[in-house]
């Protein structure tokens, strides 16, 4: 798909979307409805109101072209209904690549438009528009009665009972937000705040179809953004690089079984009804021990489920980011964990929650505010985690720290213990450089038994020295050289990181 065709048929509807705005904005100041502020009021606004209430046409659709437009076609076929969808999306579009559409109506009292000062991961005073925003649009350029010609009524034109009409069109828009529409079904919008007005709820794209529709990302991947609370995670390695102890390759043949063949359990009448969706795991250990590597090879088995291309295809893993998740805000984190899940949940992913000790840690007793909203917190992730039907990792240096509600809903618990002596000395041969060599007074057999380190620190020590090797090689040798005495300062410098003496 090309970008920049994409980007000026966004461009069009945003145009679209800008004359629907100034019409509804001319039609009140014409009534004495609100103030003129951001009001361009050079223009003659003389004249017949009926020309600010007249249905202004949008764009044609280019499904072949963009695939917002694809989307659209694919699943609105009445014309009056893909219109209304049409200005949902693109009030939630322009907020999200392009705010300064709605700046015409950030003061407006009527406009429903809510400015966010308290999201971590926000511009200070961001425009956010709700449910409420699309209702008055509405309710200005969308006459309640037409002709059969499509043709506004004359009879309805005037703005004579405005509770009467804003009704109206609350009730043509209550379909659209219930979780059967296809905007809800199919994570177009988020659904992640918890407003006590529903219709002052935020219209939030998501920004993984947003992507997709733009052609920037594969169907799976999501290109990083500064706001998402997750990255995606590959590794270069296999399962035989791999190094665990017995018990934590038995334990995960569950989980590889669970991912190759759930969509056949899913489809037995009698084992969908007894099992609950998806499959949590916890993995626990000391670090580097390989937990992180393991969650990221889950996502190489091959599942059977099917996507776009048609075949089998790998799962991608994201790693959630707290820093993005927890906020101090009273009711963030809960709306950061809605578009992480609900993004999670349309695409398929594995989610890695890396270091779970903040956000599954035990609850406490309630004492003060800030207690009682967090307890709420740890209760909607719950909901989320037991609602999610993929497969969902958590990871802790201590099963002891995860709350015992999230342990009771898990269907494995894998523990990964510091490697033995003789895994060890095969952790050690597996990282032996290429193009660096080791002295020959080095005994990688004595080494393992006497120094138990994790794998993530022999990484951290055969890099550490390589790189000095590499900053000691003299021109006449043939390679850089590791030695013995170098082996040895770098082992003590790695295990005094972790508070060991030697």
């Amino acid at each position: 798909m090309n970008n920049d065709v994409s980007i000026q048929y966004l461009a069009d509807e945003f145009d679209w979307l800008s004359a629907l705005i100034d019409s509804a904005l001319r039609l009140d100041m014409n009534n004495n409805q609100c103030s003129t502020d951001g009001l361009n009021t050079s223009d003659d606004v003389e004249g017949d109101v009926n020309q600010w209430y007249q249905i202004i046409p949008p764009p044609p659709l280019k499904p072949q072209l963009i695939g917002y437009h694809q989307w659209l076609n694919q699943h609105y076929q009445n014309n009056s209904e893909l219109n209304k969808v049409r200005l949902i999306m693109n009030l939630a579009l322009a907020a999200y690549l392009l705010p300064a559409v709605l700046l015409p109506i950030k003061q407006h009292p009527q406009a429903g438009l809510r400015v966010n000062n308290q999201g971590h991961s926000k511009e200070e005073g961001a425009i956010e528009p709700s449910w409420q925003t699309t209702a008055w649009l509405l309710t200005r350029c969308w006459p309640m009665q037409h002709n059969q010609l499509g043709q506004p009524n004359p009879s309805t034109l005037a703005i004579q009972n405005d509770s009467q009409q804003l009704l109206a069109t609350r009730l043509q828009l209550l379909p659209y937000m219930q979780g059967e529409s296809s905007l809800q079904q199919h994570k177009v919008l988020l659904s992640s705040s918890n407003h006590a007005d529903p219709w002052l709820q935020p219209l939030q794209i998501n920004p993984v179809t947003c992507q997709q529709w733009l052609g920037l990302a594969e169907q799976q991947i999501l290109t990083p953004l500064a706001d998402f609370p997750a990255q995606h995670i590959t590794t270069q390695l296999t399962w035989d690089d791999l190094v665990v102890a017995e018990c934590v390759t038995t334990s995960l043949v569950d989980i590889k079984r669970w991912l190759q063949y759930k969509q056949q359990l899913e489809k037995d009448t009698v084992l969908n009804k007894l099992i609950k969706p998806g499959y949590r795991a916890l993995f626990y250990g000391p670090p580097g021990t390989g937990k992180s590597l393991t969650a990221a090879l889950l996502g190489k088995i091959c599942t059977s489920c099917q996507h776009i291309n048609k075949h089998p295809a790998e799962l991608p893993v994201y790693r959630v980011d707290l820093s993005q998740v927890v906020s101090k805000w009273v009711g963030e984190t809960s709306k950061n964990l809605a578009l992480l899940f609900d993004t999670a949940e349309q695409h398929q992913w594995i989610l890695f929650f890396d270091e779970a000790d903040a956000l599954f840690s035990q609850r406490t007793s309630v004492q003060t505010a800030n207690d009682r909203y967090a307890n709420q917190e740890i209760g909607f992730l719950l909901q989320r985690i037991e609602a999610y039907p993929g497969l969902i990792i958590l990871a802790s240096n201590l099963k002891d720290n995860i709350d015992e509600a999230f342990t009771r809903r898990l269907q494995s618990i894998v523990h990964f213990p510091l490697p033995d002596e003789q895994q060890r000395l095969q952790l050690w041969q597996q990282a032996v450089p290429a193009t660096i060599a080791f002295a020959d007074d080095i005994d990688f057999r004595e080494i393992a038994k006497q120094y138990p380190v994790s794998g993530g620190l022999i990484t951290n020590i055969i890099l550490n020295l390589a790189l000095e090797a590499i900053d000691n090689h003299l021109p006449d040798e043939q390679q850089p050289v590791i030695q013995k005495e170098m082996l040895l300062q770098g082992i003590k410098r790695e295990l005094l990181k972790e508070g060991v003496y030697l």
